[in-house]
């Protein structure tokens, strides 16, 4: 599958996008004649290539003026643009104006212009490297980077600089959430083309191929935190009881491994795992409840499968099941019967909890197999 990877460690900006897009192959005078079929963004294009080869553009021939959401997205209904490239100018459209109330026609241009050069490239998906994110300042009257533009970029991993600049365009940030994913493993695109951008910030765009399934991977990818102590003067007693009120609490998954300590002590290792929200409110459990001083923390990925449930019904009554997938559009890799389910019917039936489980895997089977039908 063809892909576009940017290089945004210098900041983002549509501008600098489109250019960089151009020095990686895309023909500007096509992209001129796709910015023409919308009234707002007919224009001429300018290429300069500077002596390192860095791309800068200058565009001339529109209105210079700006739009109302109301306008802009009027002029977008009655464009007669295709479908499917009418939704996303509708959803990045959307996006900037959660950060201003109206848009340029120069912004129109440049945000326009790199849509249509990913369609000239062919470019089924766009990928993003870490996105710098400037240190706080005011500048009239307003904080940047803005609130509005920082929530759009939710999700991304960040480096934060202590440089006196937002480094993200709110074009720029409209773009990359509606456009992009996170990926930072280079080894996994067989690179093309390179193009450097020079306009507000540098970019560089890698054109290249990457798996068909990369996108589908990196969809299950999250960042989450994990939280570990090592305990080894409390009553093992009390471990249920903590590790069921961290469930509560929100944490993803709670464990404990055995392990010898300093002085040959005996010790368990409690292990929790959270969204970073939830962390403060897990600690204050972990301080509350266990004997520990202090507890480790770090951040890591991870990959899960796309999950969902079914009810199958048994000879001894209903039993929700997981499923779990790598693609929801295929059948499911496994499934696995919800033990306080069968366990429930078990005590219900008067009936050995594993014959209930049973019952539960072949209807399991049986709806997979059928589609459900």
């Amino acid at each position: 599958m063809k892909a576009v990877y940017f290089d945004c460690t210098g900041g983002f900006s549509a501008g600098s996008a489109l250019a960089a897009l151009i020095g990686a192959g895309v023909d500007a005078g096509v992209v001129q004649q796709a910015l023409a079929r919308f009234a707002a963004t007919r224009c001429q294009i300018a290429v300069h290539y500077t002596v390192d080869n860095h791309v800068t553009l200058k565009f001339s021939g529109f209105e210079d003026r700006s739009y109302p959401a109301e306008e802009i997205n009027r002029m977008v209904l009655n464009s007669g643009l295709y479908p499917g490239t009418m939704t996303t100018i509708t959803e990045l459209l959307q996006k900037f104006f959660l950060q201003e109330s109206m848009v340029s026609a120069a912004v129109l241009v440049k945000m326009f212009g790199v849509l249509y050069g990913l369609e000239n490239l062919g470019a089924g998906k766009v990928y993003t490297s870490p996105l710098p994110v400037g240190h706080s300042y005011r500048r009239g009257g307003k904080i940047l980077p803005a609130a509005e533009t920082l929530e759009l970029l939710k999700g991304y991993p960040v480096i934060i600089t202590r440089l006196p600049e937002p480094l993200i365009t709110p074009c720029g940030a409209a773009l990359i959430n509606t456009l992009a994913y996170p990926l930072e493993d280079l080894s996994l695109m067989h690179l093309e083309k390179t193009g450097y951008g020079m306009m507000e910030y540098p970019v560089r765009a890698l054109v290249g191929t990457v798996r068909d399934n990369l996108s589908g991977i990196r969809e299950m990818t999250e960042h989450v935190v994990v939280a570990e102590t090592a305990i080894d003067d409390m009553n093992p007693e009390f471990y249920p009881y903590v590790m069921e009120r961290l469930l509560e609490a929100g944490a993803l998954d709670v464990y404990l491994k055995p392990v010898v300590m300093k002085k040959g002590r005996s010790g368990i290792i409690l292990t929790v795992i959270s969204y970073r929200e939830r962390l403060d409110r897990l600690l204050e459990v972990v301080f509350a409840e266990t004997t520990t001083l202090g507890v480790r923390v770090r951040t890591e990925q991870r990959v899960c499968l796309k999950r969902d449930f079914i009810a199958v019904e048994t000879p001894f009554g209903p039993v929700k099941v997981k499923l779990a997938y790598l693609n929801v559009q295929d059948s499911p890799l496994r499934f696995a019967p919800e033990f306080d389910d069968c366990k429930a019917r078990a005590k219900e039936r008067g009936v050995p909890v594993q014959v209930v489980y049973r019952a539960a895997l072949v209807a399991a089977e049986k709806f997979t197999s059928s589609d459900g039908s």
